[in-house]
């Protein structure tokens, strides 16, 4: 979430370096907000200073054995609009929080300009693309064919998109996990973290999923709370260093993630791949190379890729570009 210091600070900057992204402030909106809760800090401020007035009024009064039901009248009716005042207060930070949740983060000096994937910058790739002289098929089918993704018994089991792996494709599942475990422990420096498959409300926010997702998320309600299972391993990883200043670090977990994300033929995905400590504050504050190891196994399964800088509008709302 973008620091309301900078938008009181810094407003038409922001709003400047949003517009490259092509998110539009509502500033008009933000100032409403602020001015409400500027009033109403200022008369709580006032009406606390005269509450210790008071106090200091009815004391020396009834020190000198004066009458005191004037001013300790005045006393609990400033006490009465305080209270009010502070269930008011309490409601503009929840909307001025809801508010700042939907504002982008900034792009980065470095990240270029542009207006789609036609402006990315290839920074390097491995491989040239694979030529095939016959229909290439959707994985979904392949599996499907050979009786190893088995979506039937995944709806019977849970409901409609999830899946059933079996056979060969299981033991590849969990061969691929432990292999991608072991490469960036051994060999980049990562420390394995076996992490909760639900997070509250607070992880969900510190990675971007809420406000803006949360309908592609399953829900487990518990009382009033409600929690979530991950849609991604990202989620409970990069909490791990949320609201923290820590060194640089590098956690890599292998977890089951579950979304309802009506792109994907298959709810249930294996979110497998390595996850840097990339959330809350950490120093050093920019850490552009920690995430490169990620994709170094790949040429091992002869698997071809590309590293490319995305455009400012190349980002999910929640990324720090």
């Amino acid at each position: 979430m973008i620091d309301v210091q900078l938008l009181r600070t810094q407003l038409d900057d922001v709003v400047a370096r949003l517009a490259t992204r092509g998110a539009a402030f509502d500033r008009d909106g933000f100032l409403a907000l602020e001015a409400e809760r500027k009033e109403i800090q200022t008369r709580t401020q006032a009406l606390q200073s005269a509450r210790n007035a008071h106090a200091k009024k009815i004391g020396q009064a009834k020190a000198k054995g004066e009458d005191t039901a004037g001013l300790m009248a005045e006393a609990g009716g400033a006490n009465r609009e305080l209270n009010d005042l502070e269930a008011r207060l309490a409601d503009a930070q929840r909307r001025l929080h809801d508010f700042l949740a939907e504002v982008p983060n900034l792009p980065h000096p470095s990240v270029p300009q542009g207006t789609g994937a036609g402006d990315n910058v290839e920074q390097r790739r491995w491989g040239e693309p694979r030529r095939s002289n016959f229909p290439v098929k959707d994985h979904v089918d392949v599996g499907e064919g050979l009786g190893q993704l088995d979506f039937a018994t995944g709806s019977k089991i849970a409901g409609s998109r999830f899946v059933l792996l079996r056979g060969p494709l299981a033991r590849l599942h969990r061969a691929l996990t432990q292999f991608m475990l072991d490469v960036h422990t051994n060999e980049h420096g990562y420390t394995e973290v076996y992490v909760p498959y639900l997070v509250n409300a607070e992880s969900m926010y510190g990675t971007g999923q809420l406000p803006k997702f949360e309908q592609d998320l399953f829900i487990v309600p518990r009382g009033d709370e409600k929690w979530y299972l991950i849609p991604t391993a990202e989620v409970p990883v990069t909490n791990i260093v949320r609201d923290a200043i820590v060194p640089g670090t590098r956690h890599h977990g292998g977890t089951d993630a579950v979304r309802a994300d009506q792109r994907d033929r298959a709810v249930l995905r294996g979110s497998r791949g390595p996850v840097a400590g990339r959330g809350g504050r950490r120093v050093p504050a920019r850490d552009r190379g920690n995430h490169l190891s990620w994709w170094q196994p790949l040429p091992r399964f002869r698997r071809r890729y590309r590293c490319v800088t995305i455009d400012h509008r190349g980002f999910g709302a929640s990324a720090d570009p």
